[in-house]
């Protein structure tokens, strides 16, 4: 999966003039290779359970 996202629109998003669109979020964490659950702030708990599972 791939996106094209330009200087300006990172910009925006970083100081939240822009949302981030879903695909985005997923092209996001696919890049990062992270699962999606860990982006948002309410999967902390999640993340910190797969740590102590592995």
């Amino acid at each position: 999966m791939g996106i094209k996202i330009d200087r300006s629109a990172i910009a925006k998003i970083e100081t939240g003039r822009r949302p981030v669109s879903d695909i985005e979020i997923a092209a996001i964490a696919d890049i990062l290779t992270i699962q999606l659950p860990w982006l948002f702030a309410e999967s902390r708990a999640w993340f910190q359970q797969q740590i102590e599972a592995d």
